[in-house]
């Protein structure tokens, strides 16, 4: 209903067109999972992935957290696949890390801050291909770092959610034209994102140049 969409428009304050185009789809999910350890209550509300990308919605409970002291929240996590391996962790540089990672460019987006509770939502991509299924795998948050008035607190813990594969629709382009210097690789579109690789073969005086893409239509 129009009172369901709405609160689902604020998913990801990002303000992603590919989230929303998701939502629109009907390509969120909507899980609900509350897990507690360490005197902090974390729910997984809402979960998104498609062939490229991973959004999550967290709703964090804890004493620690302070309507008027909240600067910031993050939280350090490892992914296992449905056989138990390791296959991508967000995690501070002195722990080990056993997967060969997939995601990259995590940002967090903190909102609907109260006393005791906070809405905390990230968003991760991966630029190297295609993710693995996520069909029974297994999403472990061990640390949570609070960053409020007068430092931060970092709280480790076990806050374990399992995870199902939603249904993952891809369409596949391929360019009409040549243009000199580069080649089209791969132009895929999935649920909520499009994954564009190229080939360039020009000189490039600055190596330190990065090229954009963009995707326009007719006009």
């Amino acid at each position: 209903n129009d009172t369901a969409l709405a609160k689902l428009q604020a998913f990801l304050g990002l303000n992603d067109p590919g989230i929303n185009t998701a939502i629109d789809n009907g390509d969120v999910q909507d899980l609900a999972q509350v897990q507690q350890s360490e005197d902090i209550t974390i729910t997984l509300e809402h979960v998104f992935a498609d062939a490229h990308r991973l959004g999550l919605q967290l709703n964090i409970q804890s004493e620690q957290i302070k309507k008027d002291e909240l600067y910031d929240l993050t939280f350090e996590y490892r992914l296992f696949d449905a056989q138990g391996k390791e296959i991508d962790a967000l995690v501070s540089d002195t722990k080990p890390i056993a997967g060969p990672g997939i995601f990259s460019g995590a940002k967090f987006q903190l909102g609907n801050v109260s006393n005791n509770a906070a809405t905390l939502e990230l968003l991760t991509e991966a630029n190297a291909g295609a993710i693995p299924s996520l069909d029974g795998a297994k999403l472990v948050i061990e640390t949570v770092h609070i960053n409020k008035e007068g430092g931060i607190t970092s709280v480790d813990g076990k806050w374990s959610f399992d995870l199902k594969s939603p249904t993952i629709i891809t369409k596949i382009f391929a360019a009409e034209n040549v243009v000199p210097g580069l080649e089209l690789l791969e132009a895929t579109l999935t649920n909520g994102s499009m994954h564009v690789s190229y080939k360039i073969d020009s000189s490039i005086k600055d190596e330190n140049y990065i090229f954009k893409t963009a995707l326009v239509n007719g006009d």
